[in-house]
């Protein structure tokens, strides 16, 4: 049986420490976060949330499409946009893939 040289040793012995460390280290953040006001869990948005957070880039998408058009077209544009409105939670649900729908969420 082969030796590991000094290399080999090195490296698994670093990859050890680090498993230890993050281990060990994992118990005293996690003991820590409520201390610095972080929750341990954090929720994820709700489609209200989230549309309010996209707003702004779902504006400056819609002027950027309002530049490109044409004067006499952009009633046409505002009109189909106001209809829309924001998403629900059925637009933004998944197919039966697993995949988003096409539907903007």
């Amino acid at each position: 049986m082969r030796r590991p040289d000094s290399v080999t040793t090195t490296i698994g012995l670093a990859v050890v420490v680090a498993m230890l460390l993050g281990i060990t280290l994992e118990r005293v953040v996690v003991a820590a976060l409520p201390y610095f006001g972080v929750e341990r869990r954090q929720e994820l948005p709700k489609v209200e949330e989230r549309f309010l957070l996209q707003l702004p880039g779902r504006v400056a998408a819609l002027l950027d499409i309002l530049d490109g058009t044409p004067v006499a077209d952009r009633p046409a544009v505002l009109q189909r946009t106001a209809s829309s409105g924001p998403p629900s939670p059925a637009r933004c649900a998944r197919t039966e893939s697993g995949r988003p729908r096409r539907a903007r969420c």
